[in-house]
This record gives structure tokens, C-alpha cells and sequence, in this order.
């Protein structure tokens, strides 16, 4: 092995990794991709029940500018599909659902708030709205975990429970308005579907599901000669501010080391304290159904009658399949009979084919403000390290892979 050859180690063969690993290579380095797991892909990866697979979860694709890279030939096997996005947003006195956002929706007059402090906590960030929204929403959040201390959380956990922006269906013009003077306004407030009437995208989706698209790669990357440990759990060493991997009691001595698997361990062992790693539980409902569709359907849930919050409607080999996500909780409740209430609003037949099966996950998609402060401080001291600048608060997918992509040297 060439000691003069730049080498990197990636941690974690999620989605990021895999696709971080391919354009590290073709800039000319030397590749390893090290996974806890027997299976790549992370949580993007489908879960089987009686030899069928399904989405774990509302995954799909654009055609961005990393993909078309990697999949000019479509050796992904990608499929085309609109998919229209959709909003049920459920009060105790009033009921909105629409093909607009997928973000909650009011029918109601707007009244202005003065934003006139710093939003740091989730709490603050969710008070700026007017205050019925506000409570409704509050309420909403603690119905799903009755644990979460909405003051604890950086204002950043509004991405983990879809609630980046909010959309009043009323006054338009004046939200327009507010929207152009001010960035807060702007960051908080979803017009423009209401205006343009555009509530579909062109998404791009694994034709056999997503462990077949991983399979695929990680044959694609192994032809690049990029190689995979699997079940390899990797520990974390700092020595004289350069990293070290340790594998089964070797250490490993890389140029550079890409971490886009959980940093508890990587943070902790440089000697700051642990990180809270803030999470959710939720339920994973699937199946098949006896529908005919052409499109997919992605519909964001809000309501404090249910515990569903996302369904998604979907083709994998040309059937129809359906994941249903809700937050689990002590409540008994009927899903699949709650589902079809939802879906008759939207005119969408939900016919089962077999039975739904359940699958239960924990998502880390929180941040509490000490994890934000303690990964700030972490990223600033580490930056002249051998650790490559990886942002894990960073929550969309694209723009993850977008960040490692454009700081590769």
C-alpha cells in the first residue's frame, strides 16, 4: 500500500457515507467504509415481513446533482413518480387538509408577532406563531412523548417533527410582505404553494425498494475498489489532536476520517461531555394495497385525535404499498382505521390487500441546545484535525451529502 496515497475512513454506510465514499474516490483517494451493521444503507434501508419489503419510512429522491453523477446510466434502477404532498391538520373545532404543504395549515385570520428575542429553544420558536397556533402545536408535540421539554430542545428539533414552517391560508399579502422584510417571517411562514398551486414534485424512487438500490451501489462502489467492513464497530482515539480508528484492537492510521455515523463517542472521547442524543419513538405501520396508482402520496399528519403523523402511499415492482408513521405511545388505537378516515378526506381509497404489519424504530432527529452548544464547540476545535467537517444537525439529506461533496480537497 502506497503511503504517499490519500486515505480516508468513513464511518457509517448510511446514505451519506455511501455516496460521500464515491466522490472521495474519484478525486483520487484511498476508500474504506466501516459499519456497525450486517447492512448498508442506515435507516433509509427497508424492512421485510413475509419476504416482502417496504419503506421504513417517507424516502424518495430528486434528481440533484450528486445522483445524476452516479446514476448516468440509471444502474440505480430509479423510477420517476409525482408525488403529491399534502397536509391533515386536525384541531378540537376546526379541520384543515389540503394538497399544499406538507406542514401544518390554518384557515384563520393572522395576526402579527414582533419577534423580539433571539430564538434559541424549540419553545420560543414555536411561541412566535399567533397563540392559539402556538398551544395547538405545543399540545400536538407533548401528546407524541409527554417527556419532551420543549425549552430543552434547540429551535433546530422544529425539523424533526416537520414543523419548519407554518401555513394561514388568510391574509395572504401581508404574510407576503412580512415574508420580504424580514428573514424570521420568512423562515416560519409557507406561502408560495398557495399562490402557484403547485402541490406535486418529480421524485425519483428505487423501482425494487431501497435495499435492492444499496445492493447496487455497494457493487458499483466495490468496482471503484472502495472496500466495506461490515460489522465492524469502530472506536474513536484521539491522540495529539489526530484521530485514530480502532478496529478489534488495531489501531488504524488514516489522512482523513469522514464521521457520518452517530458522534456520541467521537465527541465524548475528545473530552467534552456526552451528548444527550434526543430521539423519538415511533411505530411503523405497512402493507400492500388493492389500489391502482399512477403517482405517489405523501401526506403530513397534525392532530391531536390521532397518533399518526405521516402516510405515505407508495410503488415498489409495480405494487402498491402503503408506510404509515405514528409516535408511539400508551394510546390503544385502530391505525388502519384511522388511516382510511384520513384518506377519504383526500378522496384516496384505502383498500388493504393483506394483513399491515408493525415495526418499531428510534428516530434521532432532536437536538437539544446543549448537544447544539457542545457540537459547535467540537466542530471549531477539531477543524484543523484529520476529522472531516461533518454537520450532523444538518437534517436534509441533500444537503448533508452537499456539504461533504463541496469541501472535498
Amino acid at each position: 500500500m502506497s503511503k504517499n496515497k490519500k486515505r480516508i475512513a468513513i464511518i457509517g454506510a448510511g446514505f451519506t457515507g455511501l455516496i460521500s465514499a464515491y466522490f472521495y474516490k474519484i478525486k483520487g483517494y484511498k476508500v474504506d467504509i466501516f459499519e456497525t451493521s450486517k447492512n448498508i444503507g442506515g435507516i433509509t434501508d427497508d424492512i421485510f415481513f413475509d419476504n416482502q419489503n417496504f419503506f421504513s419510512g417517507c424516502h424518495q429522491l430528486i434528481s440533484s446533482d450528486w445522483l445524476k453523477k452516479i446514476n448516468k446510466k440509471n444502474e440505480l434502477k430509479l423510477k420517476t413518480f409525482k408525488v403529491h404532498y399534502g397536509n391533515y391538520t386536525e384541531e378540537k373545532k376546526s379541520l384543515n387538509f389540503d394538497w399544499t404543504y406538507p406542514v401544518p395549515t390554518f384557515d384563520k385570520g393572522f395576526v402579527v408577532k414582533k419577534i423580539t428575542r433571539k430564538i434559541n429553544s424549540l419553545d420560543n420558536r414555536l411561541d412566535v406563531y399567533p397563540k392559539s397556533i402556538s398551544s395547538f402545536l405545543k399540545k400536538w408535540i407533548n401528546q407524541k412523548d409527554k417527556t419532551i421539554n420543549l425549552k430543552n430542545l434547540d429551535h433546530k428539533s422544529a425539523n424533526g417533527f416537520a414543523l419548519t414552517k407554518i401555513a394561514i391560508k388568510k391574509n395572504l399579502k401581508e404574510i407576503v410582505k412580512l415574508k420580504k422584510n424580514n428573514k424570521s417571517f420568512n423562515e416560519l411562514y409557507a406561502i408560495k404553494n398557495f399562490l402557484n398551486n403547485k402541490n406535486q414534485q418529480q421524485c425519483l424512487i428505487p423501482k425494487n425498494g431501497y435495499t435492492d438500490f444499496f445492493k447496487t451501489l455497494r457493487e458499483l462502489l466495490i468496482k471503484n475498489r472502495i472496500k466495506f467492513f461490515l460489522r465492524s464497530p469502530v472506536k474513536p482515539v484521539w491522540i495529539k489532536n489526530k484521530l485514530y480508528i480502532v478496529l478489534r484492537g488495531k489501531k488504524m492510521d488514516y489522512n482523513k476520517i469522514l464521521w457520518t455515523g452517530n458522534p456520541v463517542s467521537l465527541i465524548k472521547n475528545f473530552g467534552y461531555q456526552k451528548l444527550d442524543s434526543k430521539y423519538t419513538n415511533v411505530k411503523i405501520t405497512c402493507g400492500s394495497l388493492k389500489n391502482k396508482i399512477n403517482n405517489c402520496f405523501f401526506i403530513q399528519v397534525y392532530s391531536l385525535e390521532t397518533s399518526i403523523s405521516r402516510i405515505y402511499i407508495y410503488k415498489i415492482k409495480n405494487e402498491v404499498k402503503f408506510t404509515i408513521e405514528n409516535y408511539y405511545n400508551s394510546k390503544e388505537e385502530d391505525i388502519i382505521l384511522k388511516t382510511k378516515e384520513i384518506l377519504s378526506k383526500f378522496r384516496i381509497n384505502f383498500d388493504i390487500k393483506d394483513n399491515s404489519h408493525e415495526h418499531q424504530i428510534k428516530r434521532y432527529s432532536l437536538i437539544s441546545i446543549k448537544d447544539n452548544m457542545i457540537i459547535s464547540k467540537f466542530l471549531k476545535k477539531t477543524k484543523k484535525t484529520n476529522l472531516v467537517y461533518y454537520d450532523w444537525r444538518i437534517y436534509g439529506r441533500d444537503q448533508r451529502i452537499n456539504s461533504v461533496i463541496k469541501n472535498i480537497k
